[in-house]
């Protein structure tokens, strides 16, 4: 998983960060999913948790997954 800081850098109306550990929970809970569903997740679980509060950065990810 390649990403901006802007995935881990968005903030919640309270001025809180999605965070690292955040991102890495859920990169961790998904590791089986395809590379789509990965992404899908993981955007989704970012935009809840931001809410309608304004962004100020990209949200720039890729998911990699290796078969075989």
């Amino acid at each position: 998983v390649f990403y901006t800081d802007g995935i881990s850098e968005a903030m919640n109306k309270h001025g809180e960060e999605f965070g690292e550990d955040r991102l890495r929970q859920a990169i961790s809970r998904l590791s089986h999913a395809p590379a789509q569903e990965m992404l899908d997740a993981i955007t989704h679980a970012v935009s809840d948790f931001t809410g309608d509060a304004q962004q100020h950065d990209d949200f720039t990810m890729v998911v990699v997954k290796v078969v075989g």
